[in-house]
């Protein structure tokens, strides 16, 4: 049985996000290797809560994976705060969530926080096994541009 790539079932990544042009880059170089290969419009999207809070310092890698275990929950990608209004680097031209929240079928999603005294940086959570996930689930399932019911 051919190996599967652990990458190719991630659906979300919640980004450590602190908005800085070094770490923007960095996240986006970071799916670059990930997803080697592959158009930047296949790549899983990535958002961030930390606009919203600011830096928690060691206290960030704990809300970051609070906002992406709720983000399975709720089936509901949080959208980037002011993304909406800002110009992105060329490099960083994949699907930021910019738009507003966004209803998903996220099974995997990866918690992504940098932050001084955190102890686990990179945290996947996920619900169920991928194939036991609908078919449409997916990053191509992720775009349908639906919102979150309130």
């Amino acid at each position: 049985m051919p190996r599967r790539s652990p990458t190719r079932d991630v659906d979300w990544f919640c980004g450590h996000g602190s908005a800085t042009p070094k770490n923007g880059l960095a996240e986006s170089r970071m799916l670059g290797v990930l997803y080697a290969g592959r158009p930047r419009s296949s790549w899983p999207p990535l958002s961030s809560v930390k606009p919203v809070y600011g830096h928690l310092l060691g206290g960030a890698g704990l809300v970051n994976a609070a906002a992406t275990a709720l983000a399975l929950h709720h089936p509901c990608l949080c959208a980037t705060a002011n993304y909406a209004d800002s110009v992105p680097d060329p490099e960083c031209d994949h699907d930021h969530v910019g738009d507003g929240p966004r209803e998903t079928d996220v099974g995997l999603a990866v918690s992504l926080a940098f932050a001084i005294g955190t102890p686990t940086p990179v945290g996947p959570l996920g619900v169920g096994h991928p194939s036991a996930r609908s078919p449409t689930s997916g990053a191509a399932a992720l775009r349908t541009g639906r919102s979150c019911p309130s």
